[in-house]
């Protein structure tokens, strides 16, 4: 009877020695998951696998990411992948740090998946550089806030640079966003990230001012923001004391204090004041500008004629005077003598008929 109760138990035996390191082991990366906020390495694996099926041409270079239980297929084996041991309490779980993948030929959007994206809560390093990725910048990006290097520069990303950018806090080495499309004005929030050392937006399509928040970045070695259509004064601050004017080259109206840009005015809200008032005054100044015109000419042509009616007077006056003063009085006899003889020879014969008559 105890012969066939150890047999019988036995097969029990043997299934719990085989679960049970399965079971510690669920057990284990679930309390790793709940130490990092819900994330573990498996969830991250889904999260690449996902931005993987997206792509329109996943780069040869991503050829290793595959879905497997093996423990070779593990992201941090695969191309571009780097995993970190992350100590958090008594358990150290690997988690992914980096993705590094310059010049792999991606073509696709970086934001189809962005919950995927945030669940990368522990990446320090990323750059998917000089490939066809295009779309906009997901605002997820910002949940990654462990990031310390973000280059994204030389594709074809559209649309705005996400303000949730300046949540990364963290972000030290360089955040380089320059040859792509965006577009709209440079988000104020960046400039709370004080320990960035390069930021390069260069060759884009931003518009307006650079915020004055960025006077904040304390760190700031480089401020490329050359290229683009922005305007207005640069911002004061320790971080541009020494900037090179070719950051801030090929712009549409740029000023500051250095050689090759326009001088500002004495503060930005002045300066806005007075063109205000400059281009509300332009109307007013020109139609007052043609009225006095027209008044003038008006006035000129009125004297005129008024002079010349005037020197039109005192002509016939001078003439009536040159007669007077010019009266010869020994012709005047002359004409009275011959007048006066001919009216004695008149008499003569009027005396000489009437004799005849009579």
């Amino acid at each position: 009877m105890q012969s066939k109760m150890r047999s019988a138990s036995t097969p029990l035996l043997y299934l719990c020695v085989l679960v049970l390191p399965s079971c510690l082991l669920l057990l284990q990366r679930a309390h790793a998951a709940a130490r990092h906020g819900g994330i573990s390495l498996m969830s991250q694996q889904k999260a690449l696998l996902h931005w993987k099926s997206t792509l329109a041409n996943p780069a040869a270079e991503m050829s290793s990411w595959r879905d497997t239980t093996s423990t070779s297929s593990s992201p941090c084996n695969w191309t571009g992948i780097m995993c970190t041991a992350v100590r958090h309490g008594r358990s150290m779980p690997w988690v992914v740090t980096s993705i590094s993948l310059p010049d792999a030929g991606i073509h696709g959007k970086l934001g189809p998946v962005p919950l995927q994206l945030g669940k990368l809560r522990n990446l320090g390093h990323l750059d998917l550089s000089e490939n066809s990725l295009s779309g906009s910048i997901p605002e997820e990006l910002g949940s990654c806030i462990e990031l310390l290097f973000l280059k994204i520069n030389t594709n074809n990303f559209t649309g705005k640079l996400p303000g949730a950018i300046g949540n990364l806090a963290s972000l030290q080495m360089m955040l380089d966003a320059s040859n792509n499309k965006l577009e709209g004005v440079l988000p104020k929030e960046l400039g709370k990230l004080e320990m960035l050392e390069f930021l390069n937006l260069s060759h884009n399509q931003f518009s307006g001012s650079i915020p004055s928040s960025f006077a904040s970045m304390v760190s700031l070695s480089t401020l490329d923001v050359s290229y683009n259509d922005l305007e207005g004064p640069l911002p004061i601050g320790h971080a541009l004391q020494n900037a090179s004017i070719n950051w801030f080259l090929h712009n549409k109206a740029l000023c500051g204090n250095f050689s090759g840009l326009l001088p500002c005015y004495s503060t930005p809200a002045s300066g806005r004041h007075k063109q205000k008032i400059q281009s509300s005054l332009l109307p007013i100044v020109l139609v007052v500008g043609f009225s006095t015109i027209a008044a003038i000419v008006i006035i000129a042509i009125l004297i005129r004629s008024k002079k010349k009616k005037q020197q039109s007077g005192a002509t016939d006056e001078g003439r009536n005077m040159f007669s007077v003063w010019n009266f010869d009085g020994r012709l005047a006899f002359d004409d009275i003598i011959r007048a006066t003889e001919n009216f004695d020879d008149m008499e003569k014969s009027t005396r000489h008929n009437s004799k005849t008559g009579s």
